[in-house]
């Protein structure tokens, strides 16, 4: 039942679990607005609202704050995330916001992933990311920390006949 601008679910996992419907109203239901006092006014129903602030969708998949990998290897930033509106998602290297123009490589930014990729890490790119999911309800924000570890020498070959 859809009450000025708001969806009352009557108990579904939606409304649970914060996802979103459609703000609509049912056929029949466009010149009427009901006050709570008919046959589908029960208060206990939750409701959930159309607009809301962006929140983590999979936050399972942003456990891991620190990454430390080795030189040459492909790193992979996630901050999966809704809102309603849809949020954007901006990234941030040590408190700037990073596009990777001066990234030798440079980054690919996948906002339908909500993710930074960045290929062929150096050292250089040690630091603290920071993505910043916003809408004009709030704003959310996670750090991971990168670590690129040097390619350590090998051990000495040794030869047989030499010292």
């Amino acid at each position: 039942l859809v009450l000025a601008g708001l969806l009352v679910a009557a108990g579904s996992a939606a409304s649970h679990r914060g996802e979103m419907e459609p703000d609509s109203l049912a056929s029949g239901d466009d010149d009427e607005d009901s006050d709570g006092d008919g046959p589908h006014g029960d208060r206990s129903e939750e409701p959930v609202y159309v607009h809301r602030a962006p929140y983590w969708t999979h936050p399972h998949r942003m456990d891991k704050k620190l990454y430390a990998v080795p030189a040459g290897n492909t790193v992979k930033f996630r901050c999966p995330a809704s809102g309603s509106p849809s949020p954007s998602i901006r990234w941030f290297k040590n408190g700037r916001e990073f596009r990777g123009e001066h990234r030798i490589g440079g980054i690919r930014l996948r906002h339908q992933h909500w993710s930074l990729v960045m290929e062929s890490v150096v050292p250089s790119d040690r630091g603290n990311y920071t993505c910043l999911v916003e809408n004009r309800f709030g704003s959310i924000r996670y750090s991971y920390l990168l670590d690129v570890l040097e390619r350590s020498p090998h051990r000495p070959i040794l030869q047989a006949g030499l010292p």
